[in-house]
């Protein structure tokens, strides 16, 4: 678990903006998934998505996180519920795989303007751990 908390930490870092108020939905933003060299670390146990793109969509009572790869034609999608700042997942679709059972969080920090700038999520998925943290372009 050290290792899982080590990971999160590692993540949060890139999270630099403050939260300001959430706008409308859907939200998308253009940029791409990165992480900290420290990332490395991990990755014999956690998938880490590669993405140019997001899309944060209102489903009701959920919300879904696309992580967008618009060249491959591809997303990663992430489903969860909103609580209180952060989006508690309880499914996550890799590429063009079924959705299956996760848990984990995601947090979503936007810009002073309101804009997205930054998409975060840590899930485990089965007996692994999967990463995604979008940075938008000119953050």
């Amino acid at each position: 678990m050290t290792r899982a908390l080590a990971m999160a930490a590692c993540i949060s870092a890139l999270i630099a903006a403050t939260n300001a108020h959430a706008q409308s939905v859907p939200r998308e933003a253009a940029g791409r998934c990165q992480y900290p060299d420290a990332a490395k670390d991990y990755a014999a146990e956690t998938t880490f998505i590669a993405c140019d793109g997001v899309a944060v969509e209102d489903k009701g009572q959920g919300v879904v996180l696309n992580f967008l790869r618009k060249g491959w034609g591809q997303s990663d999608r992430f489903y969860g519920q909103v609580h209180g700042g952060d989006i508690r997942i309880s499914r996550v679709a890799l590429r063009k795989a079924e959705a299956r059972d996760a848990q984990g969080t995601c947090r979503l920090t936007y810009r002073t303007d309101g804009r997205l700038s930054v998409a975060s999520c840590l899930v485990k998925s089965r007996a692994r751990w999967i990463a995604a943290n979008f940075v938008a372009s000119g953050f």
